[in-house]
């Protein structure tokens, strides 16, 4: 019995990145969320430092390169969530397939850090189906994607602990009980910049 529930304790999905190469769980490049034309080798992805690091050259252009899951998971009743870390670039945690998914980004805003939240479904992203928020103030912090039966909540956390949620994002969303898992760095900045993405998991 014990046994059985430290099973139930464990996350369904999790990655710290703290062996310093890409696992099996994941393939590199252009995922569901970054599609080409946006898709680039120049964004270089590196674990070396115990973290998953995008390094962005700098570029007139949309440049970003992901980690994204090779499995589908059950992400129905589920958190989603990884430690975005943004100095310059932009980072990303989207769950989904193509043509419907749920995403939350962490990036440059018009006074500060900002935070999107959005869902795409039906070929297109739905303007009132977007939470912004923005001058949330730090570089780096805990970000989820929860799912129900409502639909998907945006939440985000000090310390992958204590969450606060920003918005419920009602329904629509049919991938939920095979979703794939995306992380991703990049955006368009004209200087060098990275991003990082620690601690994933999915429970």
């Amino acid at each position: 019995m014990r046994a059985l529930l430290l099973l139930l304790l464990l996350p369904l999905f999790a990655d710290n990145f703290n062996d310093g190469v890409r696992g099996p769980e994941w393939v590199e490049g252009s995922g569901f969320y970054v599609q080409a034309p946006h898709y680039s080798p120049l964004v270089l992805v590196d674990e070396s430092t115990g973290t998953l690091t995008f390094t962005h050259p700098g570029s007139l252009y949309w440049l970003a390169n992901s980690y994204t899951s090779i499995a589908a998971y059950d992400v129905r009743d589920r958190r989603v969530s990884a430690k975005l870390t943004r100095q310059g670039a932009t980072a990303w945690l989207a769950v989904g397939e193509d043509g419907e998914h749920a995403s939350v980004t962490i990036q440059n805003g018009p006074s500060g850090t900002s935070l999107y939240f959005k869902t795409y479904y039906a070929g297109r992203y739905d303007e009132y189906d977007q939470l912004f928020v923005d001058d949330y103030g730090p570089d780096d912090l805990y970000v989820a994607l929860r799912f129900n039966r409502r639909g998907v909540y945006c939440e985000t956390s000090p310390d992958g602990v204590n969450w606060v949620s920003h918005g419920l994002i009602k329904g629509k969303l049919d991938f939920t009980s095979a979703a794939h898992i995306e992380l991703g760095g990049g955006g368009f900045i004209q200087s060098p910049g990275t991003s990082t993405i620690d601690d994933f998991k999915i429970e």
